[in-house]
């Protein structure tokens, strides 16, 4: 918008007329989205009927909404961003609503419409075509917050479904991975200050599960250790665990140059326990240059 106004500021009074009329357009927009009035709301004041189901999925279009109008007036219906959309099979996840929605129904219509939802409990199944939802409530502070900055962005799906995860259910920041990690730099980002931890330096990519959603077992580890030589010398990069045994050497006595230098980790993890381990870089042997750690 800044942009806009320079422009038209340096085209003259008509251009000028413009802009006011554009501000103008956007004032109104944002005041007519706040009079829209919250589907909960509709519900209970008996305003407004919904027939919440499963489309058969448990992240991005994944839930369905039947909505009439059983009022004789329009209703301008807002669906938000951080509603949590309660399973009426207890078994079932729940769904939290990442996109706010901006419906307007004439009296006694009838619509069906999608909403862009994601499971929130990992330990539950997910939805079928048939699993059915009650409106439910506003979710927590932390989901909402995400949930809005969601609504705002773009970020790939199943790094959006983790990152739920991440607050609903206390999975790692670690989990919110994707092939282009800067594509969700943003969203880790924010689920670390919504959480307030540190961001890993790492991402986890996890096993398949046919009995549920989130299987809990680390497949592999993704990052990139970085590391700065003030002269040449010879690398060598170790993991060891949590009792000080080397279980992977990476590099071994590799002649490298002064400088900066960056190893990219790609490791498969299925086998090893769970615990805390190290990832060490060694210079001419046995001088440690770095090391960052992981979980």
């Amino acid at each position: 918008m800044k942009n806009i106004k320079l422009n038209l500021l340096h085209s003259g009074g008509i251009s000028l007329v413009i802009l006011f009329s554009l501000v103008f357009q956007s004032s109104k927009k944002i005041e007519d989205y706040e009079s829209f009035i919250s589907i909960e709301t509709l519900i209970h004041e008996n305003q407004l009927k919904a027939n919440i189901k499963g489309l058969g999925g448990y992240s991005g279009d994944c839930v369905g909404f039947e909505l009439t109008n059983l009022s004789t007036d329009t209703l301008k219906i807002k669906i938000e961003a951080g509603r949590r959309l309660l399973s009426v099979d207890s078994n079932i996840q729940d769904l939290l609503i990442v996109k706010n929605q901006f419906l307007v129904l004439s009296p006694s219509e009838n619509r069906f419409v999608n909403g862009v939802g994601f499971c929130c409990q990992s330990t539950h199944h997910g939805p079928s075509i048939k699993s059915a939802f009650n409106v439910g409530s506003m979710a927590t502070e932390e989901l909402v917050d995400l949930a809005e900055v969601v609504d705002q962005n773009s970020f790939p799906t199943d790094a959006i479904q983790h990152a739920v995860w991440v607050i609903s259910n206390n999975h790692p920041i670690s989990s919110i991975h994707h092939e282009n990690m800067n594509e969700i730099k943003a969203l880790r980002q924010t689920v670390a200050d919504i959480k307030n931890i540190e961001l890993p330096w790492y991402s986890l990519t996890f096993q398949d599960d046919t009995t549920q959603l989130f299987s809990n077992k680390p497949k592999r580890i993704i990052g990139d250790i970085d590391y700065y030589l003030k002269t040449n010398a010879v690398i060598s990069i170790v993991i060891r665990d949590q009792f000080g045994r080397v279980v992977q050497t990476l590099v071994k006595e590799s002649a490298a140059g002064r400088g900066k230098h960056i190893y990219s980790l790609n490791l498969d993890v299925i086998k090893w326990p769970k615990g805390e381990y190290e990832v060490r870089v060694y210079e001419d042997y046995a001088i440690l240059n770095s090391k960052k750690q992981f979980v």
